[in-house]
This record gives structure tokens, sequence and C-alpha cells, in this order.
């Protein structure tokens, strides 16, 4: 079978998709533990929850490990309800921007 795709798979897109899939694991995982029946209750369909799981790896893909581990933590800190998906991509981004230095 031949490949279509004539790029060479460097060894980080091989990591990636496994990472970014775990990092969305965690994090599902602590606002379960952080916001209990609240966020849970959002999935109780396993294919939406599936899904839901897909649209947050995508968004927050172009995060780091660091500052998706900060945002996480700034939740548990200061939301009392779990955030939503765009809240917690403005939440990485203020991080982002608050880590960036200029020169």
């Amino acid at each position: 079978m031949q490949m279509t795709n004539p790029q060479k798979p460097t060894s980080s897109s091989l990591i990636e998709p496994h990472n970014s899939s775990l990092r969305i694991e965690l994090l599902f995982s602590k606002f379960a533990a952080f916001y209990g029946h609240i966020w849970r209750s959002q999935f109780k369909d396993e294919g939406f929850l599936g899904f839901a799981k897909k649209e947050w790896r995508e968004a927050l893909n172009q995060f780091t490990d660091a500052i998706l581990t900060q945002a996480i933590l700034n939740c548990r800190d200061f939301y009392e309800l779990p955030p939503t998906l765009p809240q917690m991509i403005h939440c990485c981004r203020e991080i982002k921007q608050r880590n960036t230095f200029y020169v």
C-alpha cells in the first residue's frame, strides 16, 4: 500500500495525538474531581463524551502542557463552576500572554 502523503512523519507527529488524548483525559478527570456531578452530568451519553473530548483536544492542542496545567489549576482555584471550552481557551491565552516575553 502506498502512502498518498509524500511527507515523512516525524517523531513528534507520531507521539502528539496520543499525548494530546492523555492531556484531555487528565483534564476531564481533574474537572470531574473538582466539580463533581456538575461536570459529569454534562456527559451522560458516551457518544457525546467522546465528541466533547475530541473538541476540547483540538481546541487546546495549541497550548503547551505547562499552560494547560496552569489553566486547570486556575480553574480549580478561581472557578466555582466548570469552565466552558471558550472560557478554557481564554484562560490558556491569558496564561500564554503573561508568560511571553518580548525583547
